[in-house]
This record gives structure tokens, sequence and C-alpha cells, in this order.
């Protein structure tokens, strides 16, 4: 939306000109794009659910007054075979005078001024192409008034300022139609209304220096008890990084059994677009953050400008006593390489894993060929490792498949079929855990066991295993096979 505020902002001077042309754009927001809630474009075109999609329509609908100033009112759902399609006009049109009687409306601004604008703006989803086209057209007029945040908004607001704000917002746009609100503009308020008036409630809470916002996170961060800045990443406006007491506290938390650790990352978290990257460690069961880094690299002309620093972090924590043999990460390669540089030294047995989305993402890519391979076998690898004095006592059955694991087999990529089978077993593998029961069923399918059975590392390695074996026997594929055992 800061796009359509920029292109607005040098295109409409909100000065009415009957004479103009009308002002139009086309957005198109991919699967990925989310709207609201963690909910994307894709699962909200796939869901079917009308109430679903026309919130998402409304999202989007209020978004574009907050960037244009200009209100649309919901007029037609039409459904068609790709998908919903949501047509509203502007509320100054000229169209919406005749429909409304000003006598019974209770408002808490002036009375409106109405334009023969063409103001539609059509919200269009697509099942085929899992993406949402926002439609355009208008001629600019004054804007409409935003909604008079009253005294009732603001307890209301108050009341609920541990709520996050987008919340806060949804509750009211689903009072405006209650009884107590209904002929109010209550429908009107913007999200940014309701933010601003939640952030000048609780920013005394966490804001130290009003004209430093970095300084006042530093602050904040070492008043925390248990909380501690990690120096050499206090660079302002570039960087900022700390470790929590769950990593400080040494008494409660055995760094020794840190063994395994996560990365996780996330981008744009706040107004200034920091990344935020997060170091999580399992212990007893339950995840603990040990430590976060706010990188800004963008206005940086260095070269490995962001993997310096991730490699710095990681290093700082690894020579504060974290030796990790497994890390997991997403696909970034330049937390790979930090990982790496940072805890591979002098650590036997260093092991880096990606997680589970980006590993079924990977073996799908290979599996049905959408990643051209270059050629690449890993037969060489394959045969100095199932030689039976390289092999662990539990996998000595694969020394006498070694023949068959060495051959050629088919060369085609996998059917459908047959690549979501794999995916269902990969995914089943790796979800495997010694303290997880295994999912034994009688032979009937439905009928529980009488008691859970657990298996030790080395019975989930080895069965995981044979039953990928024996599944590329099956389908001819000895080379899918040692893809899987060289990875």
């Amino acid at each position: 939306m800061e796009v359509v505020s920029s292109f607005l902002e040098q295109r409409d001077s909100h000065i009415y000109d009957p004479e103009a042309k009308s002002l139009t754009f086309r957005i198109t927001l991919t699967g990925f794009f989310v709207l609201e809630n963690d909910v994307s474009v894709a699962t909200c075109t796939q869901s079917g659910i009308r109430g679903t999609q026309k919130q998402a329509a409304i999202v989007l609908r209020n978004d574009i007054f907050d960037c244009t100033g200009y209100y649309f009112h919901m007029r037609r759902y039409t459904e068609t075979a790709d998908g919903p399609h949501f047509f509203l006009t502007c509320s100054r049109a000229e169209e919406r005078k005749a429909e409304r009687d000003l006598s019974r409306i209770q408002r808490y601004t002036e009375t409106k001024e109405f334009f023969d604008c063409h103001g539609e703006l059509r919200i269009n989803f697509s099942k085929s192409n899992l993406s949402l086209t926002i439609l355009y057209e208008h001629k600019g007029h004054v804007e409409t008034p935003k909604f008079h945040v009253t005294e009732e908004v603001q307890k209301y607001v108050e009341a609920h300022k541990l709520v996050p704000p987008r919340l806060i917002y949804q509750n009211l746009i689903a009072m405006a139609d209650g009884s107590q609100l209904k002929n109010t503009d209550l429908h009107t308020i913007t999200r940014q209304q309701v933010y601003n008036i939640w952030m000048s409630l609780t920013r005394r809470e966490w804001e130290r220096d009003p004209r430093d916002d970095f300084r006042s996170t530093q602050m904040l961060v070492e008043e925390q008890e248990g909380y501690f800045l990690i120096e050499g990443l206090q660079e302002p406006g570039v960087s900022l990084a700390f470790t929590t007491p769950c990593f400080n506290d040494t008494v409660k938390y055995y760094r020794s059994k840190m063994t395994e650790i996560f990365i996780d990352s996330t981008f744009g978290t706040n107004k200034h677009g920091y990344e935020l990257y997060c170091v999580l460690t399992e212990l007893d069961l339950v995840s603990l953050p040990l430590s976060y880094l706010l990188l800004d690299t963008r206005g940086i002309r260095e070269e490995g400008k962001r993997g310096s620093r991730l490699t710095a972090w990681l290093t700082a924590l690894r020579a504060s006593g974290l030796k990790p043999t497994v890390v997991h990460t997403d696909k970034d390669f330049a937390e790979v390489t930090a990982a790496s540089i940072a805890f591979k030294r002098d650590n036997v047995g260093y092991n880096h894993h990606l997680c589970l989305w980006h590993s079924l993402r990977a073996i799908d890519q290979y599996i049905t060929g959408k990643v051209p391979t270059k050629g690449f076998d890993s037969i060489d690898k394959a045969r100095n490792s199932i030689r039976l004095i390289t092999l662990p006592p539990y996998l000595h059955y694969l020394s006498d498949e070694a023949e068959w694991i060495l051959s050629n087999g088919q060369t085609p990529p996998c059917t459908r079929d047959q690549a979501r089978i794999i995916r269902a077993m990969i995914k089943r593998h790796l979800l495997r855990h010694p303290l997880l029961p295994k999912p034994v069923f009688e032979t009937d399918g439905a009928t529980p066991p009488d008691s859970l059975q657990f298996q030790s590392y080395e019975e989930i390695h080895s069965s995981s295993i044979r039953e990928m074996l024996e599944y590329c026997k099956s389908i001819n594929q000895p080379r899918l096979f040692r893809y899987f055992w060289s990875n």
C-alpha cells in the first residue's frame, strides 16, 4: 500500500475536476501475500468460504481507504467459476446521495458533499492462479472524512490495550453493525486510527528515549533482568543483538544440554524494516529463545555485509559456551554459512539440517524433476558408505542390497502418485522421535494398540531407511534411493 500511496500523491490532488479523466490502476497479489492474521491469498482463495473472502475484501477496501482517502461501499458480490468478484463504489459518488436518508443518520462529521466521480473498486479472486486482483478507477475529489474517534472508542481500546491492535480493529468493525453503534460511521474507522490510539496508550511501557528508537531499545533491554547486549553488534541503525535469561542463567538452563538449535528469521518487523533473527533450543520438550538479532544492512555498501554480522552473532554465542551438534535453518545461504563457520570448527559430529518445510520443498523439486540435477549422481558416495565396515550394525542389511543400490534402474522422474507417496513417507520419517510413541495399529487399520510403543534412534533410523529402500525397489529407482541416502 505504500506504493499506492506514493503513486497517488503524485497524481491525485484531491481537487474535483468534472472534465478530468479517471485515475486507474491494477494490482495483482500472488498466493503468498498475507492478507490478515497469517491468512494468505492462496488460502483465502481456495477456502471457498464466502465470509472469509468477504472479510479479506473489506480489509483491502480499508487499506485502500487508508492510502487514498476514498471510502468504497460494498455493492455487489458475484460468484464465478474462477472465484468470487466484489464490486464497490465510492461513498461520495452522486448515486449514493439518492440512497441516503440524512435525517435518520447520526453523524460525528459534517454532511457529505457528493461528486460525479465514477469511483469503482473491484476485488477479484482467482482459483486458477491462486491470486487476487484489485482494479481501481476513480476521479479525484476531497477526501472522505475518517471516523471521528469518540470517547467510547477510546475507552474500548484502552480496556483492550493488551490485545494486538489488528484484533481491536476487527472487533470495532464487527461492532459497527451492532445496535448500539449501528447508525454511526464506525465502519469507516481505519486501522491506522486504532493503531495510533493503542500506541499512545502503550508506548510509555517500552519507550525510554523518544528521540532515538535505537538507544531506547538498548536501554529497555539493559534494564530487564537476565538480558544482556552482545558487544560488537550494537551499530545504530544497523544491528542490535542480545541474549535472554534462557541463555544466561546457566544454573537453571544447562548449556551442555543445548545440543540442537534452530535459527529462525522474519523480515520487516517494525516501522524501520529490520530483519529479526532468533536462536532457539529445545530443553525438556520446551522451546527456549536464547538470543535475538535485529539487523538492517540496506544502507551499507560492503561485501558480505549481512553474512559477516550473522557470523559475528553466532560466533559470540559459541564463545559464550553454545556448542550445538545439530543446527536447523531455512535455505538462506547466509544463515547456513554463518552457522557452519561459527559451530562446525572443532565440533565432531556437527550436522546442518534444513527445516521441515524447506526439506520437503527441496525433496519435491528433486523427485519431480522441477530443478535440473546437472547429471549429478551420488553413486561414488553411496559405494563407499554402504560397505559393511562403514555401516553401524543396525544398517548392515544395506550391504546385502549393494548391487541393486549401485545399479542404473529407471532414469525418468517419479510419477505424480509416486512423488505423493514419497513426500508423505519422508514427512512421517522426519517427524519421528524417540520420545514420541510409534503410530502402530492393528491389521484392520482402525483399532489402537493395547500399549504405546517407543523406538530408539537406531530403530527409527533403520526402519525409515528400510521402508524407503523397499519402496524405491518397488518402482526400480536406485538413483532415488542414493539421493536420500547421501543427503
